[in-house]
């Protein structure tokens, strides 16, 4: 049984939106209706299965440890200049961040901050391992993040008179 902290406290049907900025790509996915869109870089409707994986682990996430770090320390992690940056937006308006930063001496994690927007000036930012599979579920092309065309079905022959 892992002990952890959840990432965080909402629940998957609470997130409306999610904006993905990595390595100079913007990525906008809203929640329409019942569905996922991707609003950017080009507008259709998201796979299911990515947007899935990343709204899972947003809710199952937990991190293993919390450290408190100075502001000078966040290049040591690698959020000075975070690798992966998540915006999510809740149905009650509110935000949360997440930062991905660098991984463990090990590998075996990746630092992060979570709502940095909450840190006042002058104060330790906390930093939390969080794992690895963080990094593959935001770090994807945009091709994956768009639904496959579903293969469509010649129409059925009808029945012919002879």
């Amino acid at each position: 049984k892992k002990s952890g902290t959840a990432l965080f406290q909402f629940k998957e049907a609470d997130i409306v939106q999610l904006t993905i900025r990595t390595n100079g790509q913007t990525l906008e996915l809203a929640r329409m209706d019942n569905s996922w869109q991707i609003k950017a870089p080009q507008p259709g409707p998201a796979d299911d299965a990515t947007v899935s994986f990343l709204l899972n682990l947003l809710v199952t996430g937990q991190s293993e440890r919390s450290l408190e770090a100075n502001p000078a320390d966040l290049k040591e992690f690698g959020l000075d200049q975070p690798s992966a940056t998540l915006d999510i937006q809740l149905k009650d308006q509110k935000t949360h961040q997440l930062l991905l930063g660098g991984q463990n001496f090990n590998q075996s994690a990746l630092y992060a901050r979570i709502d940095p927007f909450a840190t006042k000036p002058g104060q330790k930012s906390s930093v939390v391992l969080i794992p690895n599979n963080f990094l593959d579920a935001l770090k994807r092309p945009l091709s994956d993040w768009q639904a496959k065309p579903q293969p469509t079905q010649p129409p059925s022959p009808s029945p012919q008179k002879n």
